[in-house]
Formats: structure tokens, sequence, C-alpha cells
């Protein structure tokens, strides 16, 4: 058996990217008429998470920058 049998594939689409494809579907099709900004809400959503993450580790790293101490 080789190493590369081992290993997993991940992938695949998440649950906001399906609950999107579903809200999309349903809008093309006339089943809802909700507006576009609640049909990409769950793309809206992941895109704020991911920039709040960012934003998050920007902070604390330049926290780090700033209150590091001078080497000699």
């Amino acid at each position: 058996m080789s190493a590369s049998s081992n290993q997993s594939q991940s992938g695949g689409m998440g649950c906001l990217t399906v609950m999107f494809l579903i809200f999309l579907t349903l809008k093309l099709c006339g089943v809802i008429t909700w507006s576009w900004w609640w049909v990409c809400s769950p793309l809206l959503f992941s895109a704020g998470l991911i920039s709040l993450i960012l934003f998050g580790i920007l902070v604390v790293s330049l926290y780090h920058f700033c209150t590091r101490k001078p080497r000699h």
C-alpha cells in the first residue's frame, strides 16, 4: 500500500454554499420572491466572517509588533 492511498481527499461545498445554491434556484424558478440581498446572504455571511478573522489576525499582529522590546 502506498502512502498516497492513505491520504483522504477533502473538498466539496460547504453548508453556506449549498444554502446559496438552493436560494438561487428557488429565486430563479420563481418559488420565492426574496430580495437578491437575502438570496446572496450566505455568501455575504461567509465573506464577512473571513474578513472579521483576517482583521483580528491583523490587530493581534500589529499589537505584538508595536509592543515588542527593541533588541540591542
